[in-house]
């Protein structure tokens, strides 16, 4: 870890560190990849000020969170191991798989759900945004003649 990192750096740096995490890899993860990348706060001190920095890494995360969705649809897809053949030929299911599958499923929906809540979360927004005034509604009872004439 370097203490000081010109323009250039920074630029080559950030661009590096998108290109891995829209692969779908974390943050955190890609920093410890070399030891000339920075410290996560340094990183997140670089995109606060800089707006392109920001941008960028917003970017990286949309196509991670797309990959991890891709991703749900492998393991969804993927039937391999499920089943498993007993030696008298009986196909049985196989839970440990099926189990973890599950597990990798709901992990990964759950990340998406807090990367991306209005795209992926299963939330239903129901706040509704009414620009017009809602006018009361008038009653107007009938005087005790009225009455007298409708019953009479």
């Amino acid at each position: 870890m370097k203490l000081r990192y010109t323009e250039k750096e920074k630029n080559q740096i950030v661009q590096e560190v998108c290109e891995k995490i829209a692969e779908g890899r974390s943050l955190v993860s890609v920093l410890k990849d070399k030891k000339t990348y920075p410290v996560r706060s340094t990183f997140m001190l670089w995109v606060k000020n800089s707006d392109s920095y920001a941008h960028a890494l917003a970017q990286a995360n949309d196509q991670r969170a797309d990959k991890i969705f891709d991703e749900l649809l492998q393991i969804v897809d993927n039937t391999e191991g499920d089943m498993i053949e007993l030696p008298d030929g009986t196909l049985v299911t196989n839970h440990h798989v099926v189990q973890r599958d599950r597990l990798r499923f709901d992990a990964r929906r759950w990340i998406l759900a807090k990367m991306q809540p209005a795209k992926y979360s299963d939330r239903i927004n129901v706040n509704a945004n009414v620009n017009e005034q809602v006018k009361p509604v008038e009653f107007v009872l009938p005087s005790p003649e009225e009455i007298k004439k409708l019953k009479g």
